[in-house]
């Protein structure tokens, strides 16, 4: 659904942030569900930025095919978290770290 590359910075929450609320906008998705991912998108950055001064942070959020044609009012939402990393033969970026999120209605 939505992909984006974060680099840490003073302001890569805000840009976190801003990124969530643009990407799935159209899903109309509750508050609450946007501010759990944003957390956990930040804690991540924030835990890398204390191992390594250099890295790139690749997000990636999947929408199950059910949430995209059942609407989303009065539905409860959950989501699961990936975590990749490894390394890139790539001077500008040498260590990559993939975040994926499935969203997903909770029965």
């Amino acid at each position: 659904m939505g992909r984006s590359e974060f680099t840490a910075g003073p302001t890569f929450g805000d840009l976190i942030d801003q990124w969530l609320l643009e990407t799935l906008e159209p899903f109309s998705l509750p508050p609450d569900l946007l501010k759990r991912l944003g957390q956990s998108v930040r804690e991540v950055v924030s835990r890398l930025m204390t191992c390594s001064d250099f890295f790139s942070v690749d997000v990636r959020v999947h929408i199950s095919q059910d949430v995209k044609s059942a609407g989303t009012s009065n539905r409860n939402w959950g989501y699961f978290k990936l975590e990749k990393t490894g390394f890139i033969n790539n001077e500008e970026s040498p260590v990559a770290h993939v975040l994926e999120y499935y969203l997903y209605f909770e029965r």
